[in-house]
């Protein structure tokens, strides 16, 4: 199986995108999960609030993050504040661009 990377072109495109992680650490359920997925009462709204997330930022960014803000620590809002998941998921957000 070999991987191709393309860019997002479209809002559509995050339609097959954001299911991916939901499927990698649901089935079969790895516990990292709750350091990088905020927890929902159905993996459809957990889906569904990412989406409308990652086109908000998506479009204020046209399609690309530049590199000064890549370095910036990310308010990881999805997570409750003061949690020890929020306080992971803003740092491991910030490294991951």
């Amino acid at each position: 199986m070999s991987l191709l990377l393309e860019e997002v072109e479209d809002t559509k495109d995050f339609d097959k995108i954001l299911p991916v992680p939901h499927a990698a650490f649901g089935e079969p359920y790895n516990s990292l999960r709750r350091w990088l997925i905020p927890v929902y009462t159905t993996v459809e709204a957990a889906i569904e609030d990412a989406k409308a997330r990652h086109i908000k930022s998506w479009k204020q960014h046209d399609g690309i993050y530049p590199s000064d803000e890549s370095q910036k620590p990310t308010d990881a809002h999805w997570h409750i504040e003061g949690t020890e998941e929020k306080a992971f998921a803003g740092k491991q957000s910030s490294l991951q661009t």
